[in-house]
């Protein structure tokens, strides 16, 4: 199989695998909604966001570092027991060195539900540990499945707790633990771990390296966390809660494009890693070809949802809420940016430098709070939407840069100028209510997506020609 299909397939199955968490939230909105309190579905969200905070100090982020050695290793070699026993059991450290914190913070200044978040923390841990195991692995159909039948475990168990039982708060936090714990389970079992851990591989030496590359991922996790909420936080304490939710809608658009991508670079970071293993020469030319059809569908699709805008916009939002149309393309174009630089990042992944991530994240998180805190006042959504942007556009520039050093890729600068220019009259022609400027709109982004496109849409088409001619 081409590295290309390999690719293709793994971020379907991917997203089979992940696609279930996204409708979980609202699948179980209205028997939240309908049993819980607010207090207590405020407790739960509390606990779940201090919870993703949590996870990558207390496991040090060797859980990536992991995934990425095992590409290296194989499954058979000692090298990988060495790897997994390494992350394991620092893993299992972090744990209980957090449940000590916790338990003391609390005898001090009491916590609600801490047993909660450390319960949750650690089944979090250890799935996600299994989780990169297999990607590690390159079993990706045992990923997917793992990952849906924990989403549908959990979704069972929810409404068991809440529906059936009663037990509130309590038993959908129970529900949460025990999913991801009995799916790390399914994996150790089914993998026979219990042969593969020991504290005898343990050493020094391996555990500096695998820390050099985690440890810098640290705050480019957290960091990435606050470009994203930054906004929310700042918008809420300046312009109040309604802005925040307009500017929440607004940010709805570019979610999707977020959302879909993460799929594809869960795949790519793996792909671009078993590939450079191949050797720098070949690997370059991948990347090449797979960042020139990335970066021309990213951009075709952002272009079209920009000029379609006033027909999404006008089906999906109503009230109030209309005011956010026109910080949209802003935070569509600010997204390009984010998911080229993510691209980036899975080229960094194979490289083992991911000091450069969390170097350009930290500038982007710092970039955007100061714009925020410096024009919100005077530029209100405004600020906030360019904010994003010019942050997302230094994370792209840093990411591009230190890329280069490495690996030589070729931009096409008449692309660039011609997408730029296709940008530009988009924008100008956005509008609400003037059907005749929003046609014209689309067709020009129609049009750049058809030229930009053209070899990938050929490429399909021939594949169906050729097998309906099998047929």
């Amino acid at each position: 199989m081409g590295e290309k299909k390999r690719l293709l397939k793994n971020t379907g199955l991917i997203a089979i695998g992940n696609f279930g968490a996204k409708m979980i939230s609202f699948l179980l909105l209205p028997l939240y909604t309908s049993i819980l309190t607010t207090a207590e579905y405020g407790t739960y969200d509390f606990i779940v966001a201090v919870s993703a905070f949590l996870l990558p100090v207390v496991s040090l982020a060797l859980y990536e570092a992991m995934f990425r050695f095992i590409i290296d290793s194989g499954r058979e070699s000692e090298e990988f027991n060495i790897i997994v026993s390494h992350a394991f059991y620092v893993i299992l450290l972090g744990v209980v060195v957090l449940g000590a914190a916790l338990f003391g913070i609390n005898l001090i200044t009491p916590i609600s539900y801490w047993y909660y978040i450390w319960v949750y923390v650690a089944a979090n841990c250890l799935y996600t540990f299994a989780n990169n195991m297999l990607r590690g692995l390159g079993k990706m159909k045992e990923y997917a499945i793992i990952s849906t039948g924990k989403n549908i475990l959990q979704l069972l168990l929810n409404v068991l707790a809440i529906a059936v039982f009663r037990w509130g708060l309590h038993g959908l936090l129970l529900s949460l633990c025990v999913s991801e714990i009995l799916a790390f389970l399914i994996v150790f079992i089914l993998n026979r771990m219990w042969g593969r851990l020991s504290i005898k591989y343990l050493s020094r030496a391996k555990l500096k390296e695998m820390l050099v590359y985690s440890i810098p991922l640290i705050p480019n996790a957290l960091c990435s966390q606050i470009i994203h909420l930054s906004d929310r936080l700042i918008i809420k304490g300046v312009m109040g809660a309604s802005a925040n939710g307009i500017y929440s809608i607004s940010y709805k658009f570019p979610n999707i494009i977020e959302t879909v991508y993460h799929y594809f670079y869960t795949a790519w970071s793996e792909s671009a890693s078993r590939v450079f293993a191949k050797g720098k020469e070949e690997a370059t030319k991948y990347y090449q070809s797979l960042h020139d059809m990335i970066d021309n569908m990213i951009y075709s699709v952002i272009l079209l949802m920009v000029a379609g805008m006033p027909v999404l916009f006008r089906v999906l939002v109503r009230g109030d809420y209309k005011q956010g149309f026109i910080y949209v393309p802003i935070l569509m174009f600010a997204m390009y940016f984010d998911c080229m630089g993510k691209f980036y990042s899975g080229i960094f992944t194979a490289l083992k430098k991911t000091r450069i991530m969390a170097v350009s994240t930290v500038v982007a998180a710092i970039v955007n709070v100061a714009i925020n805190l410096l024009m919100i006042h005077r530029f209100g959504l405004y600020a906030a939407a360019l904010s994003t942007l010019i942050a997302d556009i230094v994370l792209f520039i840093i990411r591009m840069v230190y890329v280069g050093k490495d690996i030589k890729l070729s931009i096409d600068y008449k692309n660039v100028v011609l997408k730029i220019v296709a940008a530009i009259a988009v924008v100008v022609l956005y509008n609400y209510d003037d059907w005749i400027r929003i046609g014209v709109s689309i067709a020009i982004a129609a049009a750049l997506a058809l030229f930009l496109n053209k070899n990938v849409i050929k490429s399909v088409v021939d594949k169906l020609l050729k097998k309906r001619q099998g047929a």
